[in-house]
């Protein structure tokens, strides 16, 4: 592999070498060209001079030719007059001859200087004939080194192609595992990351700890084996009130619930309908530099094996390494697309629109689907015909994939949906004709509670939803996550639109609250439920 790369490294180094010397000569003939250009200015110029000296000098000699011939007919006039006196005195014929030579003299001085100027202009117009045959001929090797520079850069970069190909089949022949140890150590520079800020918190922690125990114990030296027996106790005590505490409070709205474990995943599930029965599911993920996540969630979409599935990505024009993960990954997907667009409302509506699916949804790409969710999906949909949207359990995870917390969901309250959204996005699935009915598009004028939106409009058009008892999605909770940066900005002003759309006014958090009581005591029934069947 090393002597590939070396071989690579001096390719790229001899194509370098090869576009700069041709950009040089590139340069030389530009500026041949360029110094053409101005000798031709310069002759048209002289040209122009030249031109308008002639036409003076020709303008003086019809002056002249004028003159001439108002002098031959006073001559006529004259030699009529001595015809007539019969005789011609010898000074007035010499008169005549001064004023004769005098008149050819006058004559042939423009007669020469316009033969002089006429010649002048053949041979600048010749000159100018010639340069601009030169030009052509200047233009004519400048495309010949143009066609030449971009056949000689296309057959570098084949080159290079064959050696990247070459480079790349070696490396799988002599190390198949180097793209799993490459992600390996992407995950282990991760966890050193996320641990090293553990670590700095525990050790100010431990260091404000430290400074009270030691103020506390210069203070009451004496209290030390008194009070003992005493923490113990209270510490037994808050612990079992803390367990109790975390059995029956609300997880929903928790989106750290406890320390990293490894992810509780549901049970093998397949569906039996035979494959050419099953729906086809389209599925698009919008993404924006999440190239750390995006092939993870990738995988958990093909990893389905969902035999009639439709898998678009579309990436915001992204540089952080997203589009070659897309490229590398394009054989396995329906279609991807990079570009500039005007937010993940947006982004979204555009992948839709390369699909054609009975079931739709949409992942975002640091969220996980969990084994088996299209199938149990499909298979629901299949046996109720009369449901339009479903979602189910939420788990979530770190930056690891490590399980922090889940969301068990109660039964379906449309009632509810007005107050608050709870229903995990990433589990969610519709019917292509409920889309249809409620506008075929996200509102792109909404930045963080799109989904809220959108539920809000199926419910409207009469949609029926089903909550499925099992967990479908796992949501990523990372520090460069869009839900934990603009949440503050820009979704409190968005969530109380919508109350206000749906209930007619802007409900006090007194209201809200008591409004989804009852919904958030039948998810900690169900929460109970979920963990004394062998949930985590």
């Amino acid at each position: 592999m090393t002597e590939i790369n070396e071989d690579l490294k001096a390719i790229i180094l001899a194509r370098d070498g090869a576009i700069a010397s041709l950009r040089e000569q590139n340069k030389e003939l530009v500026g041949e060209l360029l110094a053409k250009e101005a000798n031709i200015q310069l002759l048209k110029s002289a040209t122009e001079a030249a031109r308008m000296e002639s036409e003076r000098i020709a303008s003086e000699y019809g002056a002249i030719q004028t003159a001439l011939t108002k002098a031959a007919a006073d001559i006529s006039e004259k030699e009529s007059v001595i015809a007539q006196l019969g005789c011609a005195p010898e000074e007035i014929r010499a008169e005549h001859a001064h004023a004769s030579e005098q008149q050819n003299a006058q004559a042939s001085e423009p007669r020469r200087a316009y033969e002089e100027v006429r010649e002048e202009f053949v041979r600048v117009s010749e000159r100018q004939g010639s340069l601009l045959q030169e030009k052509e001929a200047t233009m004519a090797r400048l495309g010949e080194t143009h066609a030449g520079v971009l056949g000689s850069h296309t057959l570098l970069l084949e080159a290079i192609r064959e050696q990247v190909a070459a480079l790349e089949s070696h490396v799988a022949a002599t190390d198949p595992k180097s793209v799993q140890l490459e992600r390996e150590l992407s995950q282990l520079r991760l966890d050193r990351q996320s641990l090293l800020q553990d670590l700095a918190l525990k050790e100010a922690c431990i260091r404000e700890l430290a400074e009270a125990v030691n103020a506390y114990r210069m203070a009451h030296p004496s209290m030390h084996y008194l009070t003992k027996p005493l923490r113990a106790a209270v510490n037994l005590r808050r612990g079992a009130e803390g367990l109790v505490r975390s059995m029956i409070r609300p997880r929903l709205g928790n989106l750290n619930q406890h320390a990293p474990t490894e992810l509780a995943l549901p049970a093998p599930f397949a569906s039996r309908r035979p494959v050419e029965k099953l729906p086809r599911i389209s599925i698009v993920t919008p993404s924006y530099m999440q190239a750390v996540f995006i092939e993870r969630t990738i995988d958990s979409v093909l990893d389905q094996r969902y035999p009639n599935l439709e898998y678009f990505v579309q990436d915001g024009g992204s540089t952080d390494g997203t589009q070659e993960i897309l490229e590398r990954r394009s054989a396995e997907l329906n279609g991807w697309e990079s570009r500039r667009d005007g937010g993940q409302s947006q982004a979204i509506n555009l992948a839709f629109a390369h699909t054609r699916g009975d079931i739709m949804a949409w992942l975002n790409s640091d969220d996980l689907l969990l084994p088996g969710s299209l199938d149990y999906v499909a298979d629901y949909f299949m046996h109720h015909p009369d449901v339009d949207v479903v979602y189910g359990h939420r788990l979530l995870i770190d930056e690891r994939d490590k399980q922090i917390g889940r969301w068990i969901m109660p039964a379906h309250s449309d009632e509810v949906l007005s107050w608050a959204d709870f229903v995990p996005q990433e589990t969610l699935f519709w019917r292509r004709g409920i889309w249809d009915r409620s506008g075929a598009r996200i509102d792109e004028s909404f930045r963080f509670a799109m989904d809220w939106d959108l539920l809000l409009r199926m419910r409207d058009a009469g949609a029926r939803f089903a909550c499925l008892p099992r967990a479908l999605g796992a949501f990523r909770i990372h520090t460069q996550q869009k839900t934990s940066a603009e949440i503050s900005d820009v979704g409190f002003k968005e969530m109380a639109l919508l109350r206000e759309r749906a209930l007619g006014m802007q409900p006090s958090s007194v209201q809200i609250n008591a409004a989804i009581a009852p919904y958030l005591a039948r998810h900690m029934l169900s929460d109970i439920a979920w963990r004394f069947r062998g949930g985590r």
